[in-house]
């Protein structure tokens, strides 16, 4: 089993989360982001859970400025979730699971 998120990059955006038929959380990251730490072993935890609910990717943002520009992401990490192929949240900062998981449910449901 992968674990997610799953890494992808600016090239596969659109089929990956734009065109994806299930909900997305595009967690924008980088290695040298110490919150960003924290932030990856939340979502990893929480990956079991949303499986077959949730798709979960990870962009480094360094590496990927084509998404960071076009979605204005300013600071890291940050959270994008997409259902349908629109933004439907987004946090910049890092979030504890409940918090997170409150928003995911309140977005796209438990």
């Amino acid at each position: 089993m992968t674990v997610a998120p799953v890494a992808i990059r600016d090239e596969v955006f659109t089929t990956e989360v734009v065109q994806a038929k299930e909900p997305v959380l595009v967690y924008v990251w980088a290695e040298w982001c110490g919150p960003c730490r924290l932030m990856t072993q939340i979502l990893t935890q929480m990956a079991p859970q949303w499986q077959g609910r949730l798709k979960m990717v990870k962009m480094h943002a360094d590496e990927n400025p084509e998404t960071v520009k076009n979605y204005q992401v300013t600071g890291i990490p940050t959270l994008l979730l997409f259902q349908g192929g629109e933004l439907v949240w987004r946090h910049e900062g890092v979030l504890n699971q409940a918090k997170l998981e409150q928003a995911l449910v309140q977005h796209i449901g438990g």
